[in-house]
Protein backbone atom coordinates (compact mmCIF):
# COMPACT_ATOMS: atom_id res chain seq x y z
CA UNK A 1 0.00 0.00 0.00
CA UNK A 2 1.29 3.45 -0.85
CA UNK A 3 2.13 5.77 2.00
CA UNK A 4 -0.24 8.55 2.97
CA UNK A 5 1.30 11.94 2.25
CA UNK A 6 -1.49 14.47 2.93
CA UNK A 7 -4.47 15.15 5.19
CA UNK A 8 -6.46 17.66 3.12
CA UNK A 9 -9.14 19.32 5.29
CA UNK A 10 -12.78 19.19 4.33
CA UNK A 11 -13.70 21.81 1.75
CA UNK A 12 -10.15 22.42 0.51
CA UNK A 13 -11.03 21.76 -3.14
CA UNK A 14 -13.84 24.35 -2.95
CA UNK A 15 -11.46 26.83 -1.30
CA UNK A 16 -8.96 26.37 -4.13
CA UNK A 17 -11.67 27.03 -6.71
CA UNK A 18 -12.68 30.15 -4.77
CA UNK A 19 -9.06 31.39 -4.72
CA UNK A 20 -8.90 30.93 -8.49
CA UNK A 21 -12.02 33.07 -8.90
CA UNK A 22 -10.75 35.71 -6.45
CA UNK A 23 -7.44 35.86 -8.31
CA UNK A 24 -9.23 36.20 -11.64
CA UNK A 25 -11.20 39.15 -10.27
CA UNK A 26 -8.01 40.73 -8.87
CA UNK A 27 -6.33 40.49 -12.27
CA UNK A 28 -9.31 41.96 -14.09
CA UNK A 29 -9.30 44.90 -11.66
CA UNK A 30 -5.53 45.43 -11.98
CA UNK A 31 -5.43 45.17 -15.75
CA UNK A 32 -8.64 46.41 -17.39
CA UNK A 33 -8.77 46.17 -21.16
CA UNK A 34 -6.67 46.82 -23.16
CA UNK A 35 -3.84 46.36 -20.62
CA UNK A 36 -2.04 43.02 -20.89
CA UNK A 37 -2.60 40.84 -17.81
CA UNK A 38 0.58 40.02 -15.90
CA UNK A 39 1.17 37.24 -13.40
CA UNK A 40 -0.88 37.24 -10.21
CA UNK A 41 2.34 37.22 -8.15
CA UNK A 42 5.99 37.73 -9.18
CA UNK A 43 5.02 39.95 -12.17
CA UNK A 44 8.30 41.91 -11.99
CA UNK A 45 11.37 40.06 -13.20
CA UNK A 46 15.00 41.10 -12.74
CA UNK A 47 16.08 39.08 -15.72
CA UNK A 48 15.61 35.76 -17.48
CA UNK A 49 18.88 33.90 -18.06
CA UNK A 50 20.01 30.64 -19.63
CA UNK A 51 22.10 28.08 -17.80
CA UNK A 52 22.78 24.42 -17.16
CA UNK A 53 21.67 22.04 -14.40
CA UNK A 54 24.16 19.20 -13.92
CA UNK A 55 23.41 16.26 -11.65
CA UNK A 56 26.39 15.26 -9.49
CA UNK A 57 28.32 12.40 -11.08
CA UNK A 58 28.81 10.68 -7.72
CA UNK A 59 25.22 11.04 -6.50
CA UNK A 60 24.36 8.26 -4.08
CA UNK A 61 21.69 5.74 -5.01
CA UNK A 62 19.16 6.94 -2.40
CA UNK A 63 18.95 10.37 -4.08
CA UNK A 64 18.54 9.16 -7.67
CA UNK A 65 14.90 10.19 -8.12
CA UNK A 66 13.16 11.93 -11.04
CA UNK A 67 15.48 14.30 -12.91
CA UNK A 68 18.23 13.21 -10.51
CA UNK A 69 18.06 9.57 -11.71
CA UNK A 70 21.04 9.88 -14.06
CA UNK A 71 24.26 10.92 -12.28
CA UNK A 72 26.29 13.31 -14.40
CA UNK A 73 23.35 14.24 -16.64
CA UNK A 74 23.30 17.88 -17.75
CA UNK A 75 20.13 19.73 -18.75
CA UNK A 76 19.79 23.19 -20.29
CA UNK A 77 17.59 25.45 -18.21
CA UNK A 78 15.96 28.87 -18.17
CA UNK A 79 15.99 30.82 -14.91
CA UNK A 80 13.82 33.79 -13.95
CA UNK A 81 14.66 36.04 -10.96
CA UNK A 82 11.76 38.14 -9.67
CA UNK A 83 10.03 40.10 -6.92
CA UNK A 84 7.15 38.31 -5.21
CA UNK A 85 4.98 41.43 -4.91
CA UNK A 86 1.62 41.22 -6.67
CA UNK A 87 2.28 44.32 -8.79
CA UNK A 88 5.28 45.85 -10.54
CA UNK A 89 6.84 48.36 -8.15
CA UNK A 90 10.31 49.46 -6.92
CA UNK A 91 12.47 46.59 -5.66
CA UNK A 92 12.25 47.97 -2.10
CA UNK A 93 9.31 49.70 -0.47
CA UNK A 94 9.90 52.68 1.83
CA UNK A 95 8.42 52.80 5.33
CA UNK A 96 9.06 55.86 7.52
CA UNK A 97 11.87 56.86 5.19
CA UNK A 98 13.61 53.48 5.49
CA UNK A 99 13.95 51.03 2.58
CA UNK A 100 12.23 47.71 3.31
CA UNK A 101 13.07 44.59 1.27
CA UNK A 102 10.49 42.08 0.12
CA UNK A 103 10.29 38.48 -0.96
CA UNK A 104 12.30 37.47 -4.06
CA UNK A 105 11.88 34.51 -6.38
CA UNK A 106 13.99 32.17 -8.49
CA UNK A 107 12.22 29.90 -11.00
CA UNK A 108 14.07 27.19 -12.94
CA UNK A 109 12.78 25.31 -15.98
CA UNK A 110 14.78 22.28 -17.08
CA UNK A 111 14.26 21.21 -20.69
CA UNK A 112 15.31 18.29 -22.91
CA UNK A 113 14.83 15.85 -20.03
CA UNK A 114 13.52 13.15 -22.39
CA UNK A 115 12.99 12.77 -26.11
CA UNK A 116 9.76 14.32 -27.49
CA UNK A 117 6.70 12.11 -27.13
CA UNK A 118 4.47 10.98 -30.00
CA UNK A 119 2.78 14.41 -30.14
CA UNK A 120 6.08 16.31 -30.20
CA UNK A 121 5.79 17.51 -26.59
CA UNK A 122 9.07 17.77 -24.66
CA UNK A 123 9.22 16.91 -20.96
CA UNK A 124 10.21 19.76 -18.63
CA UNK A 125 10.76 20.12 -14.88
CA UNK A 126 10.01 23.32 -12.97
CA UNK A 127 11.53 24.31 -9.63
CA UNK A 128 9.88 27.38 -8.05
CA UNK A 129 11.61 29.03 -5.09
CA UNK A 130 11.56 32.07 -2.80
CA UNK A 131 14.39 33.51 -0.70
CA UNK A 132 12.97 32.35 2.64
CA UNK A 133 12.62 28.74 3.86
CA UNK A 134 8.88 28.85 4.62
CA UNK A 135 5.73 30.40 3.22
CA UNK A 136 4.15 33.21 5.21
CA UNK A 137 0.69 31.70 4.73
CA UNK A 138 0.27 28.27 6.24
CA UNK A 139 -2.49 26.68 4.22
CA UNK A 140 -5.25 27.09 1.63
CA UNK A 141 -7.73 28.50 4.14
CA UNK A 142 -5.37 31.31 5.18
CA UNK A 143 -4.55 32.14 1.58
CA UNK A 144 -8.24 32.26 0.73
CA UNK A 145 -8.80 34.74 3.57
CA UNK A 146 -5.86 36.86 2.36
CA UNK A 147 -7.21 36.81 -1.22
CA UNK A 148 -10.60 38.00 -0.01
CA UNK A 149 -8.97 40.90 1.89
CA UNK A 150 -6.87 41.94 -1.13
CA UNK A 151 -9.89 41.99 -3.41
CA UNK A 152 -12.17 43.74 -0.90
CA UNK A 153 -9.63 46.44 -0.03
CA UNK A 154 -8.30 47.24 -3.49
CA UNK A 155 -4.91 45.49 -3.16
CA UNK A 156 -4.31 46.51 0.47
CA UNK A 157 -3.61 43.40 2.63
CA UNK A 158 -3.33 45.34 5.92
CA UNK A 159 -6.63 44.04 7.31
CA UNK A 160 -5.35 40.46 7.17
CA UNK A 161 -2.45 41.30 9.51
CA UNK A 162 -4.46 43.24 12.11
CA UNK A 163 -6.15 40.29 13.80
CA UNK A 164 -6.82 36.58 13.13
CA UNK A 165 -9.80 36.01 10.88
CA UNK A 166 -10.75 33.06 13.13
CA UNK A 167 -10.57 32.96 16.91
CA UNK A 168 -9.59 29.31 17.58
CA UNK A 169 -6.12 28.67 19.05
CA UNK A 170 -4.73 27.06 15.89
CA UNK A 171 -5.70 30.08 13.77
CA UNK A 172 -4.24 32.49 16.34
CA UNK A 173 -0.95 30.57 16.36
CA UNK A 174 -0.76 30.60 12.55
CA UNK A 175 -1.56 34.34 12.56
CA UNK A 176 1.32 35.05 14.94
CA UNK A 177 3.70 32.90 12.91
CA UNK A 178 2.66 34.68 9.70
CA UNK A 179 3.38 38.06 11.28
CA UNK A 180 6.83 36.85 12.35
CA UNK A 181 7.66 35.43 8.92
CA UNK A 182 6.60 38.64 7.16
CA UNK A 183 8.71 40.70 9.58
CA UNK A 184 11.75 38.54 8.80
CA UNK A 185 11.16 38.80 5.04
CA UNK A 186 10.94 42.58 5.38
CA UNK A 187 14.34 42.92 7.03
CA UNK A 188 13.60 41.89 10.61
CA UNK A 189 13.74 43.97 13.77
CA UNK A 190 16.16 44.41 16.67
CA UNK A 191 14.78 41.25 18.27
CA UNK A 192 13.87 39.29 15.12
CA UNK A 193 16.66 38.67 12.57
CA UNK A 194 15.94 38.63 8.83
CA UNK A 195 16.00 35.32 6.99
CA UNK A 196 18.86 36.69 4.86
CA UNK A 197 20.63 39.96 4.23
CA UNK A 198 19.20 41.91 1.26
CA UNK A 199 21.25 41.04 -1.84
CA UNK A 200 23.02 43.51 -4.09
CA UNK A 201 22.05 41.27 -7.01
CA UNK A 202 19.61 38.34 -7.08
CA UNK A 203 22.24 35.57 -7.12
CA UNK A 204 23.55 36.50 -3.66
CA UNK A 205 20.65 34.85 -1.76
CA UNK A 206 19.62 31.27 -1.15
CA UNK A 207 16.25 30.22 -2.57
CA UNK A 208 13.91 27.57 -1.14
CA UNK A 209 10.91 25.52 -2.24
CA UNK A 210 9.30 26.39 1.14
CA UNK A 211 6.63 23.72 0.54
CA UNK A 212 7.38 19.97 0.60
CA UNK A 213 7.16 17.67 -2.42
CA UNK A 214 7.03 13.93 -3.08
CA UNK A 215 10.45 12.27 -3.45
CA UNK A 216 9.88 8.75 -4.68
CA UNK A 217 7.97 6.15 -2.70
CA UNK A 218 7.58 6.79 1.01
CA UNK A 219 9.67 9.98 1.11
CA UNK A 220 9.14 13.72 0.87
CA UNK A 221 11.56 16.59 0.41
CA UNK A 222 12.14 20.30 0.26
CA UNK A 223 14.75 21.79 -2.06
CA UNK A 224 16.93 24.89 -2.24
CA UNK A 225 19.55 26.61 -4.41
CA UNK A 226 22.60 28.07 -2.61
CA UNK A 227 24.95 30.53 -4.35
CA UNK A 228 28.62 29.60 -4.61
CA UNK A 229 31.09 32.36 -3.74
CA UNK A 230 28.69 35.30 -4.18
CA UNK A 231 29.25 37.29 -0.96
CA UNK A 232 27.26 40.44 -0.22
CA UNK A 233 30.20 42.83 -0.09
CA UNK A 234 28.35 46.14 -0.16
CA UNK A 235 24.87 47.38 0.68
CA UNK A 236 22.50 47.39 -2.29
CA UNK A 237 21.79 50.58 -4.21
CA UNK A 238 18.19 50.71 -3.02
CA UNK A 239 17.59 54.24 -4.34
CA UNK A 240 17.47 52.76 -7.84
CA UNK A 241 13.94 51.30 -8.21
CA UNK A 242 15.19 48.50 -10.48
CA UNK A 243 18.55 47.97 -8.78
CA UNK A 244 18.32 44.16 -8.81
CA UNK A 245 17.92 44.04 -12.60
CA UNK A 246 20.69 46.61 -13.07
CA UNK A 247 23.07 44.73 -10.78
CA UNK A 248 22.30 41.32 -12.31
CA UNK A 249 22.94 42.68 -15.80
CA UNK A 250 26.28 44.12 -14.66
CA UNK A 251 27.25 40.90 -12.85
CA UNK A 252 26.64 38.85 -16.03
CA UNK A 253 27.89 41.39 -18.59
CA UNK A 254 30.19 39.38 -20.87
CA UNK A 255 32.12 42.53 -21.84
CA UNK A 256 33.30 43.16 -18.27
CA UNK A 257 36.69 41.57 -17.66
CA UNK A 258 36.70 39.19 -14.70
CA UNK A 259 33.00 38.34 -14.80
CA UNK A 260 32.86 34.61 -14.14
CA UNK A 261 29.88 32.26 -14.24
CA UNK A 262 27.32 32.37 -11.43
CA UNK A 263 26.87 29.01 -9.76
CA UNK A 264 24.35 27.58 -7.32
CA UNK A 265 24.44 24.24 -5.56
CA UNK A 266 21.03 22.57 -5.67
CA UNK A 267 20.18 20.56 -2.56
CA UNK A 268 17.36 18.42 -1.20
CA UNK A 269 16.14 17.91 2.37
CA UNK A 270 14.71 14.37 2.36
CA UNK A 271 12.55 12.73 5.04
CA UNK A 272 10.66 9.47 5.36
CA UNK A 273 6.93 10.17 5.43
CA UNK A 274 6.38 7.92 8.46
CA UNK A 275 8.67 10.27 10.44
CA UNK A 276 6.74 13.40 9.45
CA UNK A 277 3.79 14.98 11.26
CA UNK A 278 1.58 15.44 8.20
CA UNK A 279 -0.70 18.04 9.79
CA UNK A 280 2.10 20.37 10.92
CA UNK A 281 4.94 19.58 8.51
CA UNK A 282 3.10 18.89 5.23
CA UNK A 283 -0.26 20.67 5.49
CA UNK A 284 1.28 23.76 7.16
CA UNK A 285 3.76 25.41 4.78
CA UNK A 286 4.79 28.02 7.39
CA UNK A 287 6.62 25.45 9.54
CA UNK A 288 10.34 25.09 8.90
CA UNK A 289 11.94 21.64 8.98
CA UNK A 290 14.82 21.51 11.47
CA UNK A 291 17.95 21.60 9.33
CA UNK A 292 20.13 20.36 12.20
CA UNK A 293 18.09 17.13 12.23
CA UNK A 294 17.31 16.94 8.50
CA UNK A 295 20.22 18.53 6.62
CA UNK A 296 20.13 19.48 2.97
CA UNK A 297 22.27 17.30 0.69
CA UNK A 298 23.71 18.82 -2.49
CA UNK A 299 22.73 16.91 -5.63
CA UNK A 300 23.40 19.19 -8.62
CA UNK A 301 25.14 22.36 -9.83
CA UNK A 302 23.42 25.22 -11.65
CA UNK A 303 25.74 27.30 -13.85
CA UNK A 304 24.86 30.64 -15.47
CA UNK A 305 27.57 31.91 -17.83
CA UNK A 306 28.01 35.65 -18.55
CA UNK A 307 25.33 36.81 -21.01
CA UNK A 308 23.09 39.73 -21.86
Amino acid sequence: MSAKYENPPAGESEQIEHIIELTRQQLMNRYPNPKPILRGVHPKDHGCVLGTFQVDATLKDALRVGVLSKPGAEYPCAIRFSNAATTVQPDNSVVAGKPVPGSRGMAIKLINIDAPDATGMVAVQDFLMVNHPVFAFANVADYEALSEVILRNNEDPTEFFLKPYKTDDASKNRFQRTQLIVARIRGGTESVPPFQQPPSHPAQNKYFSAAPFLFGEGRVMKYRASPVDEPIVSPPDVVEPDYLRKALRQRLDPTIQGNRPIQFRFGVQVRKIDQVDIDTEIEDASNEWDESRYPFEDVATITIHPQD
